[in-house]
């Protein structure tokens, strides 16, 4: 399946390991379930913008998004995922088409460029900037299993080593979600 990793966003459904930056601030106001996830995009091989963002094969825009009090409250972190190499595993999934066949686990290096609050209409962006580390465990077109293998650089926004998630696809928990 092409959307192994491409496009939808995955929402957490569960963690372990370090409390993670957006469960930190989850106040979990009037006992709503907000969504936390990630979107990974295919950076287009033919696009010009794709070289400017230091692109090189099987690269992704990547959204971190956490709700705090639905989406009336929530923030959103963009980079760029470039793989640090291909690790060998016994999974193998396929994030682009059947001829970019990849075997799990997959390394990426995460480079922050920016993020964002929304409250209510508003939006204020963030000065982030960073650089981060994920682990491909697993994937298929309705879960994926990331870790974190390094700290990230930035001790505002601290992802520490160890944090595990297992990701749904969202539209499969919330099948009204639509993402902002």
């Amino acid at each position: 399946p092409s959307n192994c990793i491409n496009g939808h966003l995955f929402a957490v459904l569960y963690q372990s390991g370090p409390i993670p930056f957006w469960e930190k601030y989850d106040f979990k106001f009037f006992k709503r379930n907000n969504i936390k996830g990630q979107r990974y995009t295919t950076i287009s091989t033919n696009n010009n913008d794709y070289q400017k963002k230091g692109g090189g094969e099987l690269c992704f825009d990547l959204v971190n998004y956490a709700e705090f009090w639905g989406q009336e409250l929530s923030i959103q972190g963009c980079g760029i995922c470039s793989p640090l190499e291909e690790a060998s595993g016994p999974i193998s999934f396929l994030p682009l088409s059947a001829s970019k066949m990849l075997t799990c686990p997959v390394d990426y290096k995460v480079t922050i460029q920016n993020a964002n609050i929304q409250f209510l209409n508003t939006k204020l962006n963030l000065n982030v900037e960073g650089v981060g580390y994920t682990r491909i465990l697993y994937a298929n077109p309705n879960m994926r299993i990331v870790l974190v293998p390094k700290d990230t650089s930035d001790e505002r926004w601290l992802e520490k080593a160890g944090l595990m998630v297992v990701q749904v696809r969202v539209d499969l928990l919330k099948s009204d979600f639509v993402f902002p």
